[in-house]
């Protein structure tokens, strides 16, 4: 779908990622972030390149699971795991719709950093 959100009077009203927006992002992303099909072919190509059978995939703010459903396209027969992940119920409801013919697991949730428990040593850090 085409992306009329803010054409018309009057000032548009405060973005959020929901129904409205979801419905068009394919379309918005495209024309708004220089070189997104460059960097998504570019992403593919790292992930054929350097993922083995096996491998998990985890598309951290997935939005409508372009990138995943191209990535699971191209690599059908790789055994790899896909998983996306978006905090917008409508983009994951979007990503899901998109993915029903691909191997990919899509899933709502926040990528946002969660305090650690107390005594916890964070991941990477000497014990």
């Amino acid at each position: 779908m085409k992306d009329l959100l803010f054409e018309g009077p009057g000032s548009p009203s405060p973005f959020a990622f929901d129904r409205s927006v979801a419905s068009v992002f394919d379309d918005m992303i495209v024309r708004s972030v220089p070189c997104y099909e460059l960097v998504t072919r570019a992403v593919i190509d790292l992930v054929q390149r350097l993922a083995v059978p096996g491998d998990l995939v985890v598309d951290l703010g997935c939005s409508t699971g372009t990138l995943l459903v191209a990535l699971a396209d191209e690599t059908r027969e790789t055994g790899l795991r896909l998983i996306g992940v978006d905090s917008s119920e409508p983009m994951i409801e979007q990503a899901i719709r998109k993915a029903e013919a691909v191997q990919a697991e899509l899933r709502p949730g926040s990528c946002a950093p969660t305090p650690a428990s107390p005594g916890s040593t964070p991941p990477g850090s000497s014990s």
